[in-house]
């Protein structure tokens, strides 16, 4: 079987996706941050066939309440959810209600198995106080990044995503659109301070970025994540994209923060089309 994702909801209003991964004693299901509502989760999960399911562990790229919340405690209790976070995030997760026995830290500089035949490295990366959490996990079947809530894209970042067939990555904000909005300037400045989240164009300039310095792997997809409900819209990245790489539009899934994508397998090139809220 290949590696496959379903991206949930993404944005401020909760951020959630299901991953699939072939393992050597099976499959291994996981989530990747769990920041929409139980009762949300299974109605997305019904609404793409998923259930029933069995995560066995759930990853939290940080502590942000749109990326955990404290509903989810008693599930992780009954179906034994293992949660990996980086410790910087632990004192935050706890105060949130998350279980103790059932958090473990996720480590930095080094691979960690999740199962036999499947490893997950983390790096640090620029957020508010305490900054997110860049994701690879790697199989033999492939290898896939979770790029959320940057603040920046730095060259580690690039490094450390470039070889990826599938990259989930965020582009929250049009700056045109986030200077007009009625937002207060404070926001404004977290959002675009280079603390705060990706611009359409700088996710972009990821993007070309690690495509230019790939060897071997060419890309399967681009899952755009953390779009801006009053400060973007899919029509504005799709002609970004358009005039600067047109033809790495077919590659890019546009995801949202009500809407499920498709379930996508990620070890194929298979276009999916782009979600518009």
């Amino acid at each position: 079987m290949s590696p496959r994702l379903c991206v949930l909801g993404s944005g401020s209003g909760g951020n959630g996706s299901w991953v699939s991964l072939p393992s050597h004693e099976g499959t291994l299901e996981c989530f990747i941050d769990a920041g929409l509502s139980p009762k949300q989760t299974g109605e997305r999960l019904r609404l793409r066939n998923l259930l029933p399911i069995k995560p066995r562990v759930l990853i939290l790229t940080h502590a942000d309440s749109d990326h955990w919340r404290p509903t989810w405690a008693p599930h992780v209790e009954r179906l034994h959810i293992r949660v990996l976070a980086r410790r910087e995030h632990h004192a935050a997760l706890l105060e949130a209600g998350m279980p103790q026995r059932h958090l473990e830290v996720l480590p930095t500089g080094t691979a960690m198995e999740l199962a036999p035949g499947v490893t997950l490295h983390a790096l640090p990366t620029p957020h508010d106080e305490h900054g997110s959490t860049a994701l690879r996990f790697e199989s033999s079947a492939g290898r896939f990044a979770w790029l959320t809530d940057l603040g920046r894209a730095e060259p580690e970042v690039i490094d450390f995503a470039k070889d990826c067939e599938v990259v989930g990555i965020e582009s929250n904000y049009c700056p045109d659109m986030q200077m007009a909005s009625r937002r207060p300037l404070f926001l404004k400045q977290r959002i675009m301070g280079g603390r705060g989240h990706l611009s359409n164009e700088q996710c972009l300039s990821a993007v070309e970025a690690m495509v230019a310095c790939r060897q071997t792997v060419q890309p399967h997809r681009f899952v755009l994540l953390h779009l801006s409900r009053d400060c973007n819209s899919p029509s504005r990245i799709r002609d970004l994209w358009r005039q600067r790489v047109p033809g790495l539009l077919d590659h890019v899934v546009i995801t949202s923060q009500t809407i499920p994508t498709p379930v996508m397998s990620m070890a194929s090139p298979a276009r999916y089309d782009c979600i518009v809220p």
